[in-house]
């Protein structure tokens, strides 16, 4: 054959029906339906009424079917506040129930969940505040007082403010109070929203150790990829349950908790977040929990009352 015609064939695209690689079908997939939420229903819809959280606070348990409705429930409460696509939903939440339907909840809706450490003081909390602008602030009731000193400096009121637990509401001039029971317990339509992996759809903040807390925008590819990332580090299987004292407003608490996990999990979601020894070998006797996470004060702790049998100290209270 001759060199030119060899040439000619050569540079002639093959037919796709010739095994030409086209990679569009798979980009096309990965960038619009490879999210953490989609990762979330597929769970509702395989495992509906395996266990998904236990928490051992209250004695609760949801399975992944009431989980979905109760996540489904909370979305749509957030679109009647008027939350949409790329607005702040902020949260200063303990490790609880609650924490984790939001951090589903707001993806759902195609918000921006924004988790805020609860140890800050009121200074830090208003600063973000007023960076982060969100258009819905949850609360804890534990901490009122630091969050209504921390409203009054902000230069951004949200539109809406939730109280989450028991204690009273508070009161502010140019917002709307809730209790999060009055918007988890919406009737109203579910908000369907395309989001592709490159949205952000969570955004933590830094302690603030070196100046002010700073930003930190995630997407969706970015909280999929952490879950694996656990899931294969542990490792962990299908079946395995996990047990997470770590804070969830952490990166590190935040993908080491039951939602990333794929099938059926116990986790203490307890409302007073670090757990003391005597409630953390409690919790983790609860369930056959295969894997166990906390801040580094409570397992020295919690090793000590092990070796000598202590009960809980004042140090250990307050690790």
């Amino acid at each position: 054959m001759a060199p030119q015609r060899q040439q000619q064939q050569q540079q002639q695209p093959q037919a796709a029906g010739d095994g030409a690689y086209d990679a569009l079908a798979y980009r096309t997939y990965f960038e619009n339906a490879f999210t953490y939420i989609n990762g979330f229903r597929r769970n509702v819809r395989r495992f509906a009424d395996r266990s998904a959280i236990d928490d051992l606070a209250s004695g609760r348990t949801w399975t992944y079917r009431e989980l979905g409705g109760a996540v489904d429930a909370l979305a749509a409460g957030l679109a009647e506040l008027g939350v949409g696509r790329g607005d702040v939903v902020a949260y200063q939440l303990f490790n609880g129930a609650e924490f984790a339907q939001l951090y589903l909840a707001t993806q759902v809706a195609g918000a921006v969940g924004s988790p805020l450490n609860f140890r800050l003081a009121s200074g830090e909390t208003s600063y973000i505040l007023t960076r982060n602008r969100p258009r819905v602030f949850f609360y804890d009731t534990e901490n009122a007082a630091m969050t209504v000193d921390a409203l009054r400096r902000s230069g951004h009121v949200p539109e809406t403010i939730v109280a989450v637990g028991p204690g009273e509401p508070i009161t502010l001039d140019g917002a709307r109070v809730l209790r999060f029971d009055d918007v988890a317990a919406s009737m109203g339509t579910v908000p369907q929203v395309d989001r592709t992996i490159w949205e952000e759809t969570t955004r933590l903040y830094t302690s603030g150790t070196t100046g002010m807390p700073k930003g930190v925008p995630m997407n969706s590819a970015i909280e999929i990829f952490s879950a694996h990332d656990v899931i294969m580090q542990f490792p962990l299987a299908p079946e395995d349950k996990t047990l997470n004292m770590s804070p969830w407003f952490h990166r590190g608490g935040l993908y080491l908790r039951a939602p990333t996990r794929r099938s059926t999990w116990a986790a203490p979601w307890c409302r007073c977040a670090p757990s003391t020894p005597t409630q953390y070998w409690t919790s983790s006797n609860h369930g056959g929990s295969r894997s166990s996470s906390a801040r580094p004060p409570t397992w020295r702790c919690s090793r000590m009352r092990r070796r000598r049998g202590c009960a809980t100290c004042r140090r250990c209270a307050g690790s």
